[in-house]
């Protein structure tokens, strides 16, 4: 499958994300081989018990609300590729390397490869 074309899924994704700035807008693609199953964006929010301040945001990740929304499941030995994007606000790539949580949560489900932006901006590839 052509990589831009999961990278182009994951920032129109990423457009839907509620992050208090440009920058922390996250978007994910799940692909199985070319037909896509899921998208997801971050959703920050705070707990409506606190003070509300900055301080107590919370997120769910773009590519754990990717990997919960997907709605076919492939049968066991498929070939699962996730796309994560973070565009900065100037419009380039930021890093997007998934975290350690949510990297643990694409080997459950059965990802076996990543797609992701490194700190060069440069895109980068990760096999689980």
């Amino acid at each position: 499958m052509n990589v831009q074309r999961g990278f182009d899924a994951a920032r129109a994704a990423s457009e839907l994300s509620t992050a208090p700035r440009v920058a922390r807008k996250m978007g994910a693609a799940l692909f199985s081989s070319s037909r896509l199953l899921s998208v997801g964006f971050n959703r920050w929010h705070t707990h409506p018990q606190s003070d509300n301040t900055a301080e107590f945001n919370r997120t769910l990740h773009a590519e754990a609300v990717a990997l919960t929304r997907r709605k076919h499941y492939d049968p066991v030995g498929g070939r699962l590729t996730l796309y994560v994007t973070r565009n900065l606000a100037d419009g380039t790539a930021g890093e997007s390397k998934p975290c350690p949580n949510c990297l643990a949560l694409a080997r459950l489900a059965g990802v076996s490869r990543i797609h992701f932006y490194g700190t060069d901006g440069e895109p980068k590839e990760m096999n689980l």
